[in-house]
């Protein structure tokens, strides 16, 4: 799977939890 892509995305979640 590319999370590549997600890898950013996953970051700006990870700082709202």
């Amino acid at each position: 799977m590319e999370t590549f892509q997600l890898q950013p995305v996953t970051d700006l979640f990870s700082t709202h939890d």
